[in-house]
């Protein structure tokens, strides 16, 4: 029994010793060893009532005790223990005291970790961000509860807790999973202390972390002094026992159900799988297979039970993969074929030893192919001849490619060797993006490919359009369920302006004069098509389930058929028959002084025909009016120019804006006139101007089915003929402020409307989670244009920012829309749009809703999990391609790559800074020279390209200039 406990405790011993800084080769015998450890045991019983103990007292009286035997020769390890002791002694006072400071020493704990999630708001439940109390797991294998975020004006870093009671950071990009609301936030965020502690501090590293640590990010620590005191969070026992104590009954329970669930995941993987067909299945449908085949009888909670399905999933990424360009919201799994799980693991296998025929045989295969590619002489159109071990391997190495593979070990060492070995690529890291790479030379990728497009969510999402675009309901353009009461506009122009490349025109605008010139109606018309459409018709189940259109720089996805959008849109040739729109309309008095006045006098939504439709092209309307934007009254620098490499439109004639005349000259410049004045007064109201100066990119050629397809057998793509130009055209222009601003107006009359009449509608929401303060100026020194762009765009891509759809009416802080904001402008394109007008047509009709309250808001849980996923991937991919684009230009226009950006932080030299590009929609890093006073706002120019990977989305610049 002695010796267990003796050791035992060395180990804690010299841990101890460790920590505080003693040496490890002290000579603590055995004996002494117990003696410390019973002495703190002892120390800790013997405080009295009051909080006070006699240390000392004890210390002798128990060293003494156990130690009989003691001489005056062994006083030198007696002073060791003393030092041990004080050192523990101390630092529990310290945490004692920070301990006080926190509100959680005033009240009962365990009353206020009662408060369950049923209790919880579920709208902000519902909310798809990250917040104090949530339980987080990483990619990396981190795990805890959030008690501090802070969110830096390019990311987000989260301060965990974790099970053992310490502090780590962990970066959004690296979150894999989400438990929300698992501690209250009120528990969670009080269950650490702010202090002052020395860079010496034993605390920090465990117990404690450095605020510059958190503001800095985790790998941009500013140098700090280290004989000053520097603020820092402690989380002290005494209260993160509160946090710790349910995480640890967590995490134990859950593993205690992945010993149940490991064992039966082959047989859910064998129910779920298919023959040849990769799919995505939610977490939610995993588990409830799961559930099926467990045995056991188990009382675990759907959360503890999900992340045991969850940790079993990541584990085995054989049979499944998690999410490369998606977020812990989605919850959704790879599971991969049965044919292709096969040749994933005879690929491993084929390339574990390095040394067999079949591995230099394919190596020397790849080699041969790469080098025909680059020198331009391969077998173009002739074709890659793999074998069918061949194809195993390279199935392995797509999967790597695409990120599906992460954390897999066996993948993480055999594929970046097999890279290596080729000896073809000059980097030190051979990373998915290698891999990619080599499978684009050998013809597996075509170079119209990029990693988004190829994931298999991506393609999941693409497959819900595969359906006959023609429905065969010869009815729809007789049905017309508000024919009876629609209001004749007859030959008043309506004015239709967009891009050349527009595939679907539904939207529209007229200006009427009345009361003399003292006011006029503004009427914005748009297409109509759940006039003709029922909910439950086959196209409107397939925008139900589409969501909306989904645009990739390769390919577009309509959700509705070309003949149903032929048919509705707002269009020139109607044959004299009109086109059906509904129409949101605003009257708005003009003042003596020919300003208009603040108020809206009155509002209507009605059915309705317009007959006088003119369209346009955004580029003619600016030749035909002479429109010359002024940079700066966007905010943009004085002497801001946009990259030369990026066309502009307005230097492009399409030739309809010979159509105008002089009428419809006034009315467009008295269009221009009043997008000015909403514009200001939705300042006013505290809009932001988002600043993107991207307004469209292209692929030249349009890549066909073969470039799109995934295949063994593929023509090496060694021509540059068959090569992507990519185009890159400039949308900062008056006539797209103009449409966007009447758009805006009529989405908020729908609001207006929709609130006055006691309409169920679905609202569009974007409301900021975080911390005001956040969003302060953080320099006087910034510019009050740069300041309202850099808060803008820090909106714009704020994890904190959440946009989505409710039943019930809130703001819209990025169009300043307090009052509410209903999307109705785009029902061509966007599901939502469309349940808007059955709304208004029901109410208008005078019958009941087609959705109720409750079934809204399954439309709006749905619509916003699916639209914010599409909206990020196709950011991510336009991002993608305007990276490659500038590859391109390093390598043929260097001269031609300047780009005006602003940043995002302030500078910390030698570290990078993060920089929002003004003339695309791109963030990149950027590299000063020498030490500068630049801060968060401040207006730069870059024009060297240090580091580049498109494929990798790495882009460095150098910055060369600087504007105040």
């Amino acid at each position: 029994m002695i010796r267990s406990l003796q050791s035992l405790y060395i180990g804690g011993a010299i841990g101890a010793s460790k920590s505080y800084g003693l040496s490890s080769r002290c000579q603590l015998i055995p004996g002494r060893i117990y003696t410390c450890y019973i002495a703190v045991k002892h120390t800790r019983l013997l405080k009295t009532k009051s909080g006070s103990a006699n240390t000392t007292s004890a210390k002798t009286q128990l060293f003494d005790k156990l130690n009989p035997y003691s001489s005056d020769s062994e006083l030198s390890s007696r002073k060791v223990v003393d030092s041990i002791l004080d050192k523990i002694e101390a630092r529990r006072e310290r945490l004692d005291d920070l301990a006080s400071i926190s509100p959680l020493s005033q009240i009962d704990i365990s009353s206020a970790l009662n408060t369950t999630k049923n209790s919880i708001d579920s709208q902000q439940y519902q909310q798809p961000i990250i917040e104090i109390g949530d339980f987080v797991s990483t990619k990396n294998g981190y795990n805890g509860i959030v008690v501090d975020i802070k969110f830096t004006r390019a990311s987000a870093v989260f301060v965990l807790l974790t099970a053992s009671r310490n502090l780590t950071l962990v970066n959004q990009s690296s979150v894999d999973y989400v438990d929300k609301c698992f501690i209250p936030s009120s528990v969670a965020e009080n269950s650490i202390v702010n202090t002052k502690l020395m860079l010496s501090d034993p605390l920090i590293g465990g117990n404690a972390l450095l605020k510059s640590q958190i503001y800095g990010g985790i790998n941009n620590v500013r140098v700090l002094n280290e004989a000053e005191p520097q603020d820092a969070i402690v989380a002290p026992v005494q209260i993160s026992v509160s946090v710790c104590k349910p995480l640890r009954e967590y995490l134990s329970k859950a593993a205690e159900l992945a010993s149940i669930v490991l064992p039966v995941m082959m047989k859910v993987y064998e129910v779920i799988s298919e023959e040849s067909i990769s799919k995505i299945v939610s977490l939610n449908d995993i588990t409830t297979v799961v559930c099926k085949h467990i045995q056991a009888e188990t009382n675990a909670s759907k959360s503890e039970l999900q992340y045991a399905v969850h940790m079993a999933l990541c584990a085995d990424q054989y049979k499944w993969g998690v999410h490369a360009f998606g977020d812990w919201t989605q919850k959704e799994y790879l599971v991969r074929s049965r044919e292709q799980l096969t040749q994933i693991l005879t690929g491993i296998e084929l390339l574990r030893d390095s040394n067999s025929n079949f591995y230099k045989s394919f190596q020397s295969k790849c080699k041969n192919l790469i080098d025909n590619y680059r020198k331009k002489i391969g077998k173009h159109p002739g074709f890659a001849e793999f074998s069918t071990e061949d194809s195993c391997a390279i199935r392995l190495i797509e999967s790597y490619a695409l990120h599906n593979m992460d954390a897999n070990a066996a993948a993480r060492t055999l594929i970046p060797r097999f890279l290596k070995g080729l000896d073809r690529y000059d980097t030190a890291e051979y990373s998915s993006g290698i891999a990619f790479k080599l499978l684009v030379e050998i013809g597996i990728f075509s170079p119209f490919h990029d990693p988004i497009y190829l994931d298999p969510w991506t393609q999941d999402k693409l497959a819900l359009y595969e359906m006959p675009e023609h429905t065969g309901d010869s009815t729809l353009n007789k049905l017309d369920a508000m024919n009876s009461s629609r209001y004749d506009f007859g030959m008043l122009p309506v004015y239709c302006i967009d891009g050349p490349n527009a595939a679907e025109i539904d939207d529209g605008f007229s200006i009427e004069t009345v009361s003399g010139g003292r006011e006029i109606w503004v009427h914005v018309h748009i297409a109509n098509p759940s006039a003709i459409l029922t909910p439950d018709h086959a196209e409107a189940l397939k925008a139900a389930r589409s969501v909306s259109s989904f645009y990739l720089p390769q390919i577009t996805r309509l959700m509705l058929s070309k003949e149903l959008i032929k048919s509705c849109q707002l269009s020139e040739d109607n044959n004299g028959t009109g086109i059906r729109t509904l129409t949101f309309s605003a009257k708005i008095g003009i003042a003596e002084d020919g300003k208009f006045m603040n108020d809206i006098l009155e509002f209507k939504v009605a059915s309705s025909t317009v007959r006088n439709v003119k369209t346009l092209i955004y580029s003619d309307v600016e030749s035909a009016l002479d429109w010359k934007l002024s940079y700066t009254d966007i905010g943009y620098p004085e002497n801001y120019g946009p990259a030369p490499f990026i066309k502009s439109k307005g230097t492009v004639a399409y030739g309809t804006g010979r159509k105008l005349d002089s009428t419809d000259i006034e009315t467009l410049k008295l269009a221009h006139k009043l997008s000015r004045f909403l514009f200001a007064r939705r300042l006013e109201d505290g809009a932001m101007n988002a600043s993107f100066g991207i307004d469209s990119l292209s692929i030249v050629p349009t890549p066909t089915a073969d470039m799109l397809r995934v295949s063994l057998n593929r023509a090496l793509y060694a021509n540059d003929t068959v090569h992507p130009s990519i185009e890159v055209d400039h949308g900062l222009l008056n006539s797209n402020d103009v449409v966007a601003e009447m758009m805006i107006l009529a989405s908020r009359i729908a609001a207006r409307y929709a609130q006055k009449q006691g309409i169920v509608v679905p609202f569009r929401t974007q409301q900021y989670f975080g911390n005001p303060s956040d969003l302060d100026s953080p320099d006087l020194k910034v510019t009050e244009k740069g300041f309202r762009i850099l808060k803008s765009n820090i909106l714009h891509e704020s994890p904190n920012l959440v946009a989505g759809y409710s039943t019930v009416p809130g703001s819209h802080l990025g169009l300043g829309a307090s009052e509410g904001y209903v999307h109705v402008t785009s029902p061509l394109r966007r599901y939502i749009d469309m349940v808007s007008h059955w709304q208004f047509q029901a109410h208008m009709s005078g019958v009941e809703p087609l959705f109720s309250e409750k079934q809204l808001k399954e439309i709006c849980s749905n619509v916003t999990r699916v639209s914010r996923w599409s909206a990020r991937i196709q950011r991510q991919a336009q991002r993608r391609w305007l990276v490659r684009k500038l590859q391109e230009l390093q390598a043929i226009s260097p001269d031609s790559i300047r780009l005006t950006g602003i940043l995002l932080e302030d500078l910390n030299f030698p570290q990078p800074v993060q920089v929002e590009c003004l003339d695309m929609n791109l963030r990149f890093s950027a590299k000063f020279d020498q030490p500068v006073n630049a801060k968060a706002g401040t207006f730069v120019v870059c024009d060297r390209i240090d580091t580049i990977d498109w494929v990798e989305m790495n882009l460095m610049m150098n910055v060369s200039e600087m504007y105040e």
